[in-house]
């Protein structure tokens, strides 16, 4: 049985190790922003700048990402949604792609693999039946995940204890007593 630690110095981790170990810290979470929104020209979807973890692996933009969308030459509505999709083949890993529903506006299915490509969705927008043009001023896009991963701790706290919790990325303690009988 080979064990490894890291990170150490002179310790060889691969791509896939790192991404197994990141899987469990962090998982797939949208930490700030990343709010998708229809575009008010073109058929476009836009993406407001964020934070957001992909199965493990860190993803930042620093400004809003404008998404073309392909025309619906279908007779039905469909869903297109905005993905971080993490492609350890492509530079750079993890970039924001567009990928279209079935006709029907029923939900897109997404490629989610352990060491290949993971794809993680933001929001979608509905594309109406045969719309090749802009959109309509009814068109609206839903987010996935409406707002980032909370930072309060649910915690059952027994009768006439204290407990001492961190909480929140700037370390700020909560104290919180429960003397209820």
């Amino acid at each position: 049985m080979t064990q490894s630690a890291w990170p150490f110095s002179g310790q060889t981790v691969s791509e896939a190790q790192f991404r197994a170990w990141a899987r469990q810290a962090f998982g797939s979470a949208i930490y700030q922003g990343l709010t998708v929104a229809t575009s008010t020209t073109g058929r476009q979807l836009t993406v407001s700048a964020g934070l957001a973890s992909v199965d493990g692996c860190a993803y930042m933009s620093d400004s809003i990402v404008t998404l073309n969308v392909d025309a619906n030459t279908t007779g039905q509505a469909r869903r297109v949604y905005a993905v971080l999709r993490l492609n350890p083949s492509t530079d750079p890993h993890i970039q924001l792609v567009t990928i279209n529903g079935p006709a029907g506006g029923g939900p897109a299915t997404f490629t989610q693999t352990d060491t290949g490509i993971y794809e993680f969705p933001l929001g979608y927008a509905t594309v109406s039946a045969g719309q090749v043009g802009g959109w309509s001023s009814a068109t609206s896009s839903t987010n996935m995940l409406a707002a980032p991963r909370s930072t309060r701790i649910p915690v059952t706290v027994p009768t006439y204890a204290q407990l001492t919790l961190l909480q929140g990325t700037n370390g700020q303690k909560a104290t919180v007593t429960n003397d209820t009988t």
